[in-house]
Order: C-alpha cells, then structure tokens, then sequence
C-alpha cells in the first residue's frame, strides 16, 4: 500500500497515485505494476488517451552502456557549492509529479503535482515540509509540516554516505534488493538523493557503483537540464536518471511507462512519475512550513 502524501485526505473510489511524497521509487514501482496489470486491461478509457511527454534525451533509441561515461565523470569530478555548507541535517527540495488514476465507471488519469523540503540527521530525525497531491497548479493545498523523532526517517543508508564504493553498493543492494528488479541500483541511488547529502567523494563512489551496473545505457544531454542521463529498461518501463555533468549530483529521476498504455488511458511514452531535486545541501536548522 503507497502512503498518502502529508496532509492528504483520505482517497475516496478505486484511485491510486503512483508516487506519493515521502514514499519510495520502490513503491512507485509496485504501484505503476499493479495499474498495468492484466486485471486492469477491461477497463475503457474514459476519452482521449492522457498525455504526459517524458524527458527529451539526446539519445533515444541506440544507446552506448553508460559505464566508461560514469567512470570518465568520476574521475574529473568538480565541486558543487553546497560541499562548502557544514551541519547536523542533509536537506533537499524537491518537485514532484505524478500519474493519478481512477478506474470506475472508466479509466482516466491525469497528473498530479506535490512538492516538499526534507531535513533528515544520520540518526533518522528531521523534519518534512510539503504540499499534498492536487492537480490545481494555481490552486496548491496548504503546507504543512511534520517533525520527526530519531529513527523515524530510516533513509537509505545507515549514517553519513559511504565514499567507498563496496560499501555504498552493500547499503544499496540492502536498501533495495537487486532480485528485485535490474533498475535496483538506479532506484536506490534516486532515493538516495532524495534523503541524503552526498558530497565530493561520495558522489564519486555513486557514480563508481552505478558503472558496474549490468544494462545502464548513457543517453546524453537532457533537454532544459546541465546534465546527461543514464537509463535502464525493464519490459515496458524505463528508469532515467539525471546527472549533473560538473558535479555528478542528482538532478532528476523519472519513471516512463514505454508500452501498453490503454490500461492506464494515457499515451506512451508517457512519464508516469518524475522527481526533479532543485535544492540540497547541510544545515544545523530544521525549517518551517511555509510556502514552497
């Protein structure tokens, strides 16, 4: 079951966002499963298929293995200005977007938009700032907030960000079992921008893992972004992830559904889930609920 967002309301009716805030890639993925599934397939859309253009890459169709790009950017890392900040808390802000469905008396989705600032200690406390799902860009819910006691934000990886590589890739199969799925690693590496700070020599080690990861395809530059993309594909799902090409940072993650989308009643290639990181850094200070 996918967590609503803070300060949802309770769903009413058979409807199911598939990426909640504070919820993992893990769960966007069960989710976006269970909506394509063949049990699903009955159903009729309600009109015309919805449309959600997915992330424009250089490189759509062959790609090269993204492996000697991950090494080369490894070894000619630069500093991100945020390696300077110094703190108790990792803090990143995010933007997110969404596939929300509902499929009684017939299938119809449209997308669904939240954003949210974490604060997030070594020890698992900190604080969560953030908007519900709506689909009213002009019209946003209230913010609202949430604080948390030690060991109530577990994370990704016990304590700060391993630099050695062995070790990070030990914590991400941990977090995130690659029996799972081949895109494991890329979607713990997503999650883990999401609630850690990485600096210079971590974002080394990232970059280190996911090159050996069997089937990363290196998809060149990203349309609006300082950054290239790496994929993998899984059946009739992509996983992108954004890099910044200085600094190696996360800059985005998307989920794109390739294939079969009349159960769904969207178009493909449609962007089912997207997580854009538009801050991070270190702090000593948590924040407070106000506009984001």
């Amino acid at each position: 079951m996918i967590s609503p967002p803070i300060g949802a309301a309770g769903a009413t009716g058979p409807r199911r966002i598939l990426h909640a805030v504070s919820v993992s890639v893990a769960a966007t993925v069960l989710a976006l499963t269970a909506c394509v599934a063949p049990a699903s397939a009955a159903s009729q859309p309600c009109g015309d298929l919805a449309v959600a253009p997915p992330l424009h890459l250089e490189h759509i169709g062959q790609a090269a293995p993204a492996g000697p790009f991950l090494r080369q950017l490894a070894s000619r890392l630069r500093p991100a200005a945020e390696d300077q900040q110094t703190g108790r808390y990792a803090q990143v802000h995010l933007a997110l977007s969404g596939a929300d469905s509902a499929f009684e008396p017939c299938v119809q989705t449209t997308t669904a938009y939240a954003r949210e600032r974490r604060w997030r200690a070594d020890d698992g406390s900190g604080q969560v700032v953030g908007t519900a799902w709506h689909t009213d860009l002009t019209n946003p819910p209230p913010v609202t907030s949430t604080t948390y006691r030690r060991g109530r934000l577990t994370g990704v990886v016990p304590g700060p960000v391993p630099t050695d590589p062995a070790r990070l890739a030990a914590a991400l199969d941990a977090y995130y079992p690659p029996q799972l799925s081949l895109a494991s690693r890329l979607r713990a590496v997503a999650d883990l921008a999401g609630w850690h700070y990485s600096g210079l020599d971590a974002r080394r080690s990232v970059l280190t893992v996911l090159a050996q990861t069997h089937g990363l395809r290196y998809r060149g530059i990203v349309a609006g972004f300082p950054g290239v993309a790496v994929t993998i594909d899984t059946a009739n799902v992509r996983d992108v992830l954004v890099l910044d090409r200085r600094t190696g940072a996360v800059l985005a993650y998307e989920l794109v559904l390739l294939a079969d989308g009349q159960a769904m009643g969207v178009r493909t290639p449609y962007s089912n889930t997207r997580t854009l990181y538009i801050g991070r850094g270190r702090t000593d200070r948590l924040g407070q609920a106000a506009r984001l």
